[in-house]
């Protein structure tokens, strides 16, 4: 099953909301382990990041061809 990127940002959010609130906790082990799931929302949302920013490239990509295109077929 494939999840779009708007999903995938929701689920980090709230993994990252959920990390900083174990975070807060006053038991050692949550508090480590909502460190841990911090970090890793934060990972996340670069993660999040990169990859919107590499769809945007290959979109402007096709975009370029696609003009190349018709400019050579309107010459």
């Amino acid at each position: 099953m494939r999840i779009n990127l708007r999903t995938f940002g929701m689920l980090t959010m709230l993994l990252t909301a959920v990390g900083f609130v174990l975070g807060l906790s006053t038991i050692f082990e949550f508090r480590i382990l909502g460190l841990a799931l911090l970090g890793l929302g934060i990972y996340l949302f670069h993660l999040l990041g990169e990859e919107k920013k590499r769809l945007r490239k290959r979109q402007d990509f096709y975009q370029r061809v696609g003009r190349l295109i018709a400019a050579r077929l309107d010459a």
